[in-house]
């Protein structure tokens, strides 16, 4: 046989291997509800460190970008994190959008228009500039990211964001905890609810839409506010949660994801672990974050 031939056989043979493809991502964007931590640093934990655990990981890999301190508008404006993640996105790739905590940050203003009437009051402008107003800057930064996604050939999805462990007398979450912020006359305003924004762009846009307010405000009344507070919210706040807390918000998205028609091609990549399964993934977090952090003052010291 030629030297030809022999070359034109292996490559008929290559062609024949049935090809693997490369896993699909999801990414996930959000604030200090859904980010990374350092496992030996602190004790809170976002619920995009868990979501990989309800995935095939030989099909989807979790990209979670969540970013403590974010917000719609600062994540896309600031620091290079919107473009970081586009660089990693790729046609088929699907994204998780949830803001909303920081967005709230100049109570339903935006920080902007603000600070224009602070400057004609002759009063001192606001420093911190993350805060959107719900029925304009914030669905802006939504269709935005939407759109940006879209034209990668990314599936946007929006999810509202969890409830603030804000428990009233009665035992249930109230309306700022759930994102529904007030007038100043403490009436409750609908022009200030940032999960109605957030579905009403959904509507708008098409876009798939997960209501992650009303089901994390539903597990924790079901869950009760002395529980909610001593395992789910015990990191010093009624915000960020521990890891059993951030576990069990990762459990609802899956939750969501896998009622939602819209997502049947990502429903067929998920999973639900047993429980065994989804301890043994928590417990990987904390003990690769505590040998990270190890090698870390061991490199500090050479």
């Amino acid at each position: 046989m030629s030297k030809h031939n022999f070359l034109f056989l292996c490559t008929l043979s290559l062609m024949a291997l049935p090809l693997t493809a490369a896993p699909r991502k999801v990414h996930t964007i959000g604030d200090s509800t859904m980010s990374d931590y350092k496992p030996a640093a602190t004790p809170k934990r976002g619920w995009g460190m868990y979501l990989q655990a309800f995935f095939n990981p030989d099909s989807v890999t979790v990209n979670n970008r969540g970013k403590s301190g974010a917000s719609t508008r600062t994540f896309y404006e600031t620091d290079n994190l919107w473009p970081s993640v586009k660089s990693q996105m790729h046609a088929g790739d699907y994204l998780i959008i949830q803001f909303a905590h920081n967005d709230e940050k100049c109570k339903g203003e935006d920080v902007y228009v603000q600070n224009a009437k602070l400057r004609a009051e002759g009063k001192d402008t606001l420093t911190d500039m993350r805060g959107t107003e719900p029925n304009t800057t914030y669905k802006e930064y939504l269709r935005t990211y939407i759109r940006e996604a879209r034209e990668m050939g990314v599936t946007p999805v929006l999810m509202s964001p969890i409830c603030r462990a804000y428990f009233g007398k009665d035992g249930r979450i109230n309306e700022e905890g759930r994102h529904k912020l007030q007038s100043d006359n403490g009436q409750s305003t609908k022009d200030k609810d940032y999960v109605r924004c957030m579905r009403e762009v959904a509507e708008e846009t098409g876009a798939p839409f997960l209501d992650m307010t009303e089901r994390s405000r539903e597990a924790f009344e079901q869950a009760g506010k002395e529980f909610c507070m001593a395992t789910y919210f015990n990191c010093g706040d009624k915000t960020h949660t521990s890891a059993a807390g951030g576990m069990a918000v990762a459990s609802l998205a899956y939750e969501l994801i896998s009622q939602a028609p819209e997502l049947a091609e990502l429903q067929s990549w998920t999973f639900f672990p047993s429980k065994e399964q989804y301890t043994a993934y928590a417990q990987n977090i904390e003990e690769s974050g505590k040998k990270a952090a190890l090698r870390e003052r061991r490199l500090s010291y050479e």
